[in-house]
């Protein structure tokens, strides 16, 4: 980019100027002021959450039949991936599981 000139500069100040409105248009709606980063809980409160046991909740995610993620030994879950997880319904069994997986490894 090569630098202004000086007769440039007033031009450039108007486009800058309407870009920065757009920007601060978009950025300071209401809705994307409210978007926050969520944070994990860990098991206790998802088992608040889902009115689980503790280690009910254990067995679930030790067979990977609920979504959790686990850092330096501890389990860690999203209260949006569990929604998720109840809205889908799609808890699968042992068997089905391993169903999945023996129909998977036959087909190699």
């Amino acid at each position: 980019m090569e630098t202004p000139t000086l007769e440039q500069t007033p031009g450039m100040l108007v486009d800058l100027t309407k870009k920065f409105d757009i920007f601060m248009e978009r950025f300071s709606t209401p809705d994307f002021q409210k978007q926050e980063i969520e944070q994990p809980i860990e098991i206790d409160e998802a088992c608040t959450y889902l009115k689980e046991g503790k280690d009910s909740l254990y067995k679930k995610s030790r067979k990977g039949l609920v979504p959790c993620h686990k850092k330096n030994g501890r389990l860690y879950f999203f209260k949006s991936e569990l929604l998720n997880w109840i809205k889908s319904g799609n808890a699968k069994s042992e068997t089905e599981i391993q169903d999945e997986t023996d129909n998977l490894l036959s087909k190699q």
